[in-house]
């Protein structure tokens, strides 16, 4: 029945056919066929197809367009790119794309035997709609069944699709090279414009530092020499170490620009890199959701609910303390109408870990709305004689103050120049004084404010906001779609396994994203 109604379905489906390569994967699997949705096929029907959906989600308005290319001037991959230098007509033509990969659980979910699924995606960096209207799948995999020829041969597949999604045309090529036989679909179609002119630009490369790391091979973020992928900087205490976070640090003007970052000894392995014309790793855009409310903040808030609990509120008893923080966090969310609220904060490992410093839990959308209540909480308990406790207000202020220059501008591509730059001057102060707090808490039984290599992400998603808001690249969205993508998968799982299991998601996905695009 279920193979039936899939057929069914997929009568009216108007999205190119699934690619079917053979993938190489871990025995007893070995060489599977797989199902993949190829970026430029997709992006041409969906221009052909889905007029709607195109004027929303991939090019809302020219004006939007030429807006986007007009800030990237500023870019540090815009001078030289090949590809924009190739088209005359890129301010009006060349639609800017992001890339996505992301892990999530699907079978065991916490549990030490637990299956981890990782799907890419793509989206216009242009486009307006809901969550989980914008992204585009190409294709999933299960961790377990990798082999490290797994990614290479993927890599290879989607570097040809972008390479053509570049040039606005059909491939006269397959992904190894071979010419297209002129009497078949694809020879037919060789050298016709993919959307009448338009192309797509991979401009945005997204996902978790772990992904980062894993998957595109960048520098690991908390390695002693050579952290970043976007700048020179160290993490230990020479003069360019990152945990100078003053905009006046050197590591700042050491940015990465294209030609000098493929002479860098460290960089990625990553055939990507290697394949695509015009990609390196500064497209990445370090996740501002991820750096900063899964990162800095988790780390900080946390610490001022331990000091509240265990140093500020007058009472013996810490989990009583934490109830009067409750009560007064609970009346904020209620005054301002805050609507991804905490629904409780009953025990202390709310924040305590086994190891190491206090840690907020919570989804991320909880914890940058925390802003509000925690400046009122702690303004209502600190002491007013105490220079640490004035230097934590401080803090939770302009953390105030640049949550909302975020939503002021939830709409724009960039911050605007005078936003752009109390923002940018308010973030570097944050983070300078997450540092000083750090040191001055030493003696504390627990490590309070710990100073993570987060801080240097965030600040990088900070000094690139006036060409990319933070909005435009965090991964609320992602996040978002791969809790989808978990629902999805398990779905699939009955009676399948590994590679089988994947071929299966990509055949629900499509008709998914036809009914999705039709919708418009």
């Amino acid at each position: 029945m279920h193979k039936a109604l899939l057929g069914f379905a997929n009568k009216g489906c108007l999205l190119p056919r699934v690619f079917m390569p053979s993938i190489t994967f871990k025995a007893p699997y070995n060489k599977l066929l797989q199902f993949m949705l190829l970026p430029h096929l997709v992006f041409s029907q969906i221009y052909h197809c889905y007029k709607n959906a195109w004027d929303t989600i991939i090019v809302p308005s020219q004006q939007r367009l030429k807006e986007f290319w007009t800030l990237q001037k500023q870019h540090p991959a815009f001078a030289g790119h090949p590809v924009l230098a190739s088209n005359p007509q890129f301010a009006t033509k060349m639609v800017p794309l992001a890339f996505h990969g992301d892990g999530t659980p699907v079978i065991g979910i916490g549990k030490i035997w637990s299956r981890q699924l990782t799907t890419f995606s793509w989206n216009s960096l242009l486009g307006k709609g809901s969550t989980k209207s914008m992204q585009m799948q190409v294709w999933s995999c299960f961790d377990e069944t990798m082999v490290p020829s797994t990614l290479a041969e993927f890599w290879h597949i989607l570097a040809w699709s972008f390479e053509w999604l570049q040039k606005g045309v059909f491939p006269d090529v397959d992904h190894l090279g071979n010419k297209f036989e002129p009497n078949t679909f694809d020879g037919q179609k060789a050298g016709e414009y993919l959307a009448d002119g338009y192309a797509g630009l991979l401009w945005s490369l997204q996902g978790d530092l772990e992904y980062f790391t894993s998957v595109l091979k960048l520098p690991h973020y908390s390695s002693k020499s050579g952290p970043c992928s976007l700048c020179k900087c160290t993490g230990d205490a020479s003069p360019m170490t990152w945990k100078d976070c003053r905009l006046t640090a050197p590591w700042i003007s050491s940015q990465w620009k294209p030609h000098d970052l493929h002479m860098w000894e460290k960089k990625s392995a990553c055939p990507f890199f290697q394949l695509l014309p015009g990609l390196s790793a500064v497209a990445v855009s370090y996740d501002f959701m991820h750096s900063k409310y899964l990162g800095t903040d988790m780390v900080f808030l946390a610490s001022c609910l331990w000091l509240l609990c265990y140093r500020v509120l007058p009472g013996d008893d810490p989990l009583a303390n934490l109830q009067t923080c409750w009560a007064k966090i609970s009346a904020v969310y209620k005054e301002n109408k805050i609507a991804d609220r905490y629904r409780g904060m009953s025990k202390l490992s709310l924040f305590e870990r086994k190891k190491g410093g206090p840690k907020l839990k919570g989804r991320a959308a909880q914890v940058a709305s925390l802003a509000i209540p925690m400046f009122h909480l702690w303004a209502d308990n600190m002491d007013g004689g105490n220079i640490l406790h004035k230097k934590i207000k401080t803090w939770l202020k302009m953390n105030m103050l640049t949550e909302q220059i975020l939503k002021e501008n939830a709409e724009g591509l960039a911050l605007e120049s005078e936003c752009c730059s109390k923002f940018k001057t308010m973030s570097f102060a944050m983070a300078q004084l997450h540092r000083d707090l750090a040191q001055s808490y030493m003696d504390e039984e627990v490590t309070l404010f710990s100073d993570i290599p987060k801080i240097h992400t965030w600040l990088h998603s900070v000094l690139s906001s006036h060409v990319l808001s933070p909005r435009l690249t965090w991964c609320f969205r992602q996040e978002d779609y791969m809790s989808v993508q978990r629902t999805l998968a398990k779905s699939c799982c009955k009676g399948l396994k590994g590679p089988q299991v994947t071929a299966k998601i990509i055949s629900k996905v499509r008709i998914a994203m036809h009914i999705h695009l039709s919708s418009f």
